[in-house]
């Protein structure tokens, strides 16, 4: 344990300054209330557990809790605030983004560029295949998805792509993407991906299901196997966003482990 417990007890304070109230900080925390005003009032320090705990809960190292005031708030700094939302939604809000704020160095690791395929259940011989760029902009980590419905070498007439936007955040061991397309059109749709497992960055794959609905009457809530090809890219490719479209299942442009994994996730 560090000596200097007054720059604990100051950064200690930045961090609680966060919550509404000391009350509701010690509830997050897991730290009784009156333990809680004792760190803050630096006439008690916490045990090298509970103090791990509070540094895992603000996304830093126990030891960075004891750097000088300055250096502490390069290193941690509040996250996104939302005002105006009715009381009953505010916390459920703040905390979705207070968690992206502290899990933001987890969702680094994925990252990148990505072919994303899918079983097409209209079509039950052919699969989907997307491609999607996975970008940390400040707390959130943005998913951008390009794909097309025609046929893949489909070059002689115009192919139009959807473009769909989402957001992703790293909970557990998952990782949760959801995203919109054209809300409050006759077309709306909204999809919810999970990911799985957490053996990134050195995994060429991430697995998981895809849940979507689509606004019209006709089309009903499913679910589908969904995988994740990391590209070996550093930037947007053209040729990578070419390669997407609407492939047979036996037509050879989709690789054997692919089919695999689309075969093998349960849904």
């Amino acid at each position: 344990m560090p000596k200097d417990n007054h720059t604990f007890v100051q950064n200690l304070q930045h961090v609680v300054g966060y919550f509404p109230s000391v009350v509701q900080a010690a509830g997050k925390l897991g730290i009784n209330r009156q333990q809680l005003t004792k760190y803050l009032s630096g006439t008690s320090t916490p045990s090298l557990a509970t103090l791990r705990t509070i540094a895992s809960y603000f996304g830093v190292e126990p030891d960075d809790m004891f750097l000088p005031p300055r250096d502490f708030k390069k290193r941690w700094s509040p996250p996104a605030k939302v005002e105006g939302l009715p009381p009953q939604l505010e916390g459920t809000v703040q905390d979705i983004l207070y968690h992206m704020h502290r899990t933001h160095g987890d969702m680094d690791e994925i990252c990148g560029f990505y072919h994303a395929y899918i079983n097409l259940l209209t079509h039950p011989n052919k699969i989907g295949r997307a491609y999607t760029v996975i970008q940390r902009h400040g707390d959130f980590t943005a998913v951008k998805t390009i794909m097309f419905a025609s046929p893949y070498g489909a070059e002689n007439k115009p192919r139009r792509p959807i473009k769909i936007n989402g957001i992703a955040l790293y909970l557990g061991e998952r990782i949760y993407i959801l995203d919109a397309q054209n809300v409050g059109q006759p077309n709306a749709r909204i999809q919810s991906i999970a990911l799985y497992p957490s053996s990134f960055p050195q995994a060429d794959y991430l697995t998981g299901l895809l849940m979507t609905t689509n606004n019209a009457r006709n089309r009903p809530i499913y679910s589908t196997p969904i995988v994740f090809q990391r590209l070996n890219a550093d930037r947007i490719r053209k040729d990578d966003m070419r390669a997407c479209g609407v492939f047979f299942r036996d037509s050879g442009n989709v690789a054997p482990d692919i089919l695999e994994l689309l075969n093998s996730v349960q849904r």
